[in-house]
This record gives structure tokens, C-alpha cells and sequence, in this order.
């Protein structure tokens, strides 16, 4: 499993599985079916956290960039300063 479609793909089958079983092999697949349960919620917590620190580092850096002053000796002579950047916004 490489990613969250996949994932998805396995809970669906174990699904598939679960309405399928009777007797001890439903009792089997329960089990497994709140393993998987189990794993996948840590999971999809995982990309959760993964998205949320990608999207607070896009915003420290928007938030940053809207803030940051180049000094003229750095800046070539054709390049806008932030000021003229942000009059022309």
C-alpha cells in the first residue's frame, strides 16, 4: 500500500470480505477488519498531521515573505522594491 487511494481500495475489500463471511470465518475477519480499522486511522492521522505542517509552512512563508526587506545593495538596479511591489498589487 503506497498511498491513501490504496488504502481505500483495501478497506473497501475488506469490506467485501466482511459481508461474505459466516460463522468462524466472520469472527476471523472481524478481527482482521478492526486491525485494519485500527491501522488505518492511524494512517490517514498521519497524512492529517503531514498536510497541516505543509500547510502552516506555506503560510510562514507567505506570511514571511510579505515582511522580509532587501536591502537595495542586493537588489539589481531593474528589480522592484517592496514597496513598489506592493503599490503595484
Amino acid at each position: 500500500m503506497a498511498n491513501l487511494f490504496d488504502l481505500n481500495d483495501r478497506l473497501f475489500r475488506e469490506l467485501d470480505r466482511l459481508e461474505n463471511a459466516e460463522g468462524e470465518e466472520l469472527e476471523s475477519e472481524i478481527g482482521r477488519a478492526k486491525a485494519i480499522g485500527d491501522m488505518a486511522s492511524r494512517i490517514i492521522d498521519n497524512a492529517s498531521v503531514t498536510l497541516r505542517a505543509a500547510q502552516l509552512q506555506q503560510q510562514a512563508m507567505d506570511d514571511t515573505a510579505a515582511r522580509v526587506v532587501v536591502p537595495k545593495l542586493l537588489m539589481t538596479a531593474d528589480a522592484p522594491t517592496i514597496a513598489e511591489r506592493d503599490e503595484a498589487l
